[in-house]
Order: C-alpha cells, then structure tokens, then sequence
C-alpha cells in the first residue's frame, strides 16, 4: 500500500508540473483610491482562428493582430470573480490555462460611488507562448468608461515562466469606441 501512495504522489506530481497555467494578479492604486471598494472580474477570450503552434515550449511570438479584431472574430467565456474576497484593491486568478494568444478582459467597477459609473477595463493580449504565464498589473488608476489596452510582452525567467509585470500609474485610458470589438466586454 505504501508503495502505491509513493508510485501515485509521484506521478500526481510530474503530470501537474506537466500542465501549463495562468497567474493573474491586480492591484489598484489604493494611494489613489483611498477609501473606494472596487469589484474587479475578469474573462478569458481568444481568436475563433489562432496560429497553430507545434511545441508548447519554443516561445513563439503570436504574430495576430488584435487591436484589429471585429466581435465575430474573438471568442469569450463569462467574467470569473475574484479569488481576494474582502480585498477591495486586489484580484487573483490562476488556473491550468495555456495562455498563449488569449486575450485577457479586467473590469473594474467602483462599488463606493452614490451614482452608478460605467467600468473600466484593461485588455490584454498574451503574445509570447510560454507553458507558464505569471502576469502582474500594478497601480491601476480608475478611469470610468475608459480602457486601457496593453501591448507589452512578457520575459521569460531562468524557470522558462513568461513574467509579464505592468506598472500602471499615470498610463491614461482611451474610450471603449475605440475599439472594434468593444462588444465583448459585455
């Protein structure tokens, strides 16, 4: 029996460290914000056609253009709450996901305001294939009705993880017409 528990903690170990896996950590501006609670979500979307990629582990770089992409050209799941429960400047999401050419959709909302504001959302493409994408957006100022699209590629580490860190202050966001498939972050 215990060599059963041995052969199957072994083998439970080398299959998770074989599965590829997204991280995913927010962080507003809470200098800025001072007292505001936001709800922050996010969803997963990708291409409908993506680039066929024939090793996991070469670090392609996408070559799609996704500021150009219509609505009828991207495919998304629903938002996914947040993990950080009771912590109003922060998110975390991770999860067994390949995160090569999706394109990641934050929303942020500010649940403090008497009068209700149209949220902000940061969108992010992930450009560099890497089997372990550890994504880090800092110092978000919240700008109502606007977006911030980000086009910043990650660097991979001596682990082969693509790092991807993002400080955010000061960067001014654009209105979500802006973008042809502004549809989406519905």
């Amino acid at each position: 029996m215990k060599k059963l528990l041995l052969v199957f903690a072994f083998y439970g170990h080398a299959v998770f460290a074989q599965s590829p896996y997204l991280s995913v950590n927010i962080r507003m501006d809470s200098v800025k914000a001072g007292s505001i609670k936001f709800k922050i979500d996010m969803k997963v979307c990708q291409p409908v056609k993506g680039s066929e990629i024939k090793d996991h582990f070469s670090n392609t770089l996408s070559t799609i253009d996704f500021k150009a992409l219509k609505e009828q050209d991207i495919s998304c799941g629903d938002y996914i709450a947040n993990d950080e429960d009771g912590r109003p400047y922060n998110y975390h999401y991770g999860n067994q996901v390949f995160a090569w050419e999706k394109i990641l959709v934050c929303r942020i909302v500010n649940w403090s305001s008497a009068n209700w504001q149209e949220p902000m959302y940061v969108i992010m493409p992930v450009k560099l294939s890497s089997f372990v994408t550890n994504i880090s957006l800092r110092l978000i100022e919240y700008q109502s009705g606007k977006m911030i699209w980000l086009d910043e590629s990650g660097t991979i580490d001596k682990n082969q993880s693509q790092q991807i860190i993002v400080m955010l202050k000061d960067r001014k966001a654009v209105d979500t017409d802006d973008w042809p498939a502004k549809k989406i972050l519905d």
